[in-house]
């Protein structure tokens, strides 16, 4: 059996221990995992390792560790800070002696030179690899070639490892031992999809209002014109992939929204969550261990036909007019044509704009089933779908399935390219806490720990943007400490 002794900088709340864990559980027989110490200095983040992971020493900050008094281990983690390399900061960079955050990179020299483990990992953004920073990345690999260390280095990307998140890392695996030879993990096929991830139940605090939508998107148009190009997109369940979490989720333009339907409450039977009644067009409650007990049964709310007009005067059967949810009149043999061919009527709805001005639509057209606006002496009717787009000039799109159409450099902007919602469209949120750690890759019984351990929403937030999706360390590690063996392809590179 291997005893894999291990040290995490820049710890976070200990993904890679995490990772070691679960390696540990699927090869017991193989592989044993101890914590020996840990460099942390954010104390929400050591709030959090300390719930997950029990008492372990922190050795606080990596700058001022004294490491002739730490105990010797064979695994150095080190996934220093990203801000100085990464496109959503400055991009200041991490020279050494620069006093940025990322130059914390060369504090980790110290600890390889006095302890000297067998192994170390590296992760950080992937524009470390960039043309800008390729350069101290290489320096870096040289410093470590000085100790004997020979280096490994990939950019894996959290999707090819059974996670739906678009996330790219830079990973350096560095063994001391010239004859060294490493593969990293295959990528595989994504059977999750981003629904997998998404809570059913969200509270209203994650949603966003009207009014910051349309600012974002007034926003997205604004820098579209200057050439910047970042994008609100709202994601919808039918989505592949996340964007890569960051750590201030839902503050980004970029970040990761999901747009879902309206779902209304049109009633109450009786008290508590199983005598709800929705829009028949959407989903049950929960069914609880109460849903036998006849007064708490579920109930299903079914339209009521609600005659709203008549055609003629004597009120024959075929000549009233119904709800559209309601039901058509029986066809007698005068339907065919005339006044008692049965008539549908419309759905009167309100309609949103953004605040950019009121655009009149078109009449229908082939390309798209358009609303007309300011018809019927000001009132507005439209057909049962969803108004979320342009695809001509004048004319909105209306979509069954509620996804909005590609957004232009001209919405927001005036005229027929302006989005419109419908108040039976669409609304759009901010992932949840529990979300966002998903997809990190973060066991549930851990989120659970997290999410009680009494740190703030925020807090969460951004220690999930700012950890490393355990499923890529999960792989790296299998390939350091059990699978260890190179394949065929990989000979053939030596």
């Amino acid at each position: 059996m291997k005893t894999i002794k291990v040290f995490e900088a820049f710890a976070g709340y200990g993904s890679q221990l995490m990772a070691l864990k679960r390696l540990q559980a699927n090869y017991s027989e193989l592989l044993q995992v101890e914590a020996i110490g840990i460099s942390e200095i954010d104390k929400y983040a050591i709030q959090a390792y300390k719930a997950i992971h029990g008492e372990v020493k922190n050795y606080g900050n990596i700058s001022k560790i004294d490491w002739s008094q730490v105990p010797d281990f064979d695994l150095f983690t080190y996934s220093s800070p990203c801000q100085d390399f990464s496109q959503a900061g400055l991009q200041r960079g991490g020279e050494q002696g620069s006093g940025t955050r990322s130059s914390l990179l060369w504090e980790c020299e110290r600890a390889i030179a006095a302890k000297r483990p067998k192994y170390l990992l590296m992760e950080n953004v992937s524009a470390l690899v960039s043309q800008k920073f390729i350069k101290l990345f290489n320096r870096w690999q040289v410093v470590l070639q000085g100790y004997g260390y020979k280096n490994f280095a990939k950019v894996l990307n959290a999707k090819d490892y059974g996670v739906p998140q678009n996330r790219e890392r830079i990973f350096l695996v560095s063994i001391l031992d010239d004859e060294a030879r490493y593969e990293f993990p295959q990528p595989f096929t994504l059977e999750k999809r981003l629904k997998d991830v998404l809570e059913q139940n969200v509270d209203e605090r994650y949603y966003l209002s009207d009014e910051r939508i349309a600012g974002l998107l007034a926003s997205m148009a604004k820098e579209k014109e200057a050439g910047r190009g970042y994008e609100f997109a709202p994601k919808t369940g039918a989505d592949t992939t996340a964007n890569s979490v960051t750590t201030n989720a839902g503050g980004r333009k970029t970040d990761n929204f999901i747009a879902e339907p309206r779902v209304s409450q049109i009633g109450q039977l009786n008290a508590g969550q199983s005598g709800r009644v929705y829009d028949s067009e959407h989903l049950c409650p929960t069914i609880d261990a109460s849903a036998t007990d006849h007064s708490r049964k579920i109930k299903i709310a079914e339209p009521c036909v609600q005659q709203i007009g008549c055609l003629y005067d004597n009120n024959a059967q075929a000549g009233r007019v119904y709800d559209t949810k309601g039901i058509s009149p029986t066809l007698d043999d005068m339907s065919s044509g005339g006044s008692k061919e049965p008539k549908i009527a419309l759905k009167e709805q309100s309609i949103i704009t953004p605040p950019h001005g009121y655009f009149k639509g078109a009449e229908n057209t082939e390309t798209s089933p358009c609303v007309k606006v300011s018809a019927m002496q000001g009132q507005n009717f439209v057909k049962e779908q969803i108004c979320i787009g342009s695809m001509q000039k004048n004319a909105y799109k209306g979509s069954t399935d509620g996804v909005s159409p590609c957004i232009n450099s001209a919405c927001g902007m005036g005229g027929g390219q302006t989005p419109m919602v419908t108040d039976n469209g669409i609304r759009v949120r901010k992932l949840t806490e529990r979300e966002l750690f998903r997809l990190m890759d973060v066991s549930e019984p851990d989120i659970d720990i997290l999410l009680n351990a009494g740190i703030s929403k925020t807090q969460l937030a951004k220690m999930a943007g700012n950890s490393i999706v355990v499923a890529c360390l999960y792989h790296i590690f299998d390939r350091m400490f059990i699978h260890t063996e190179p394949t065929e392809a990989q000979l053939r590179l030596f």
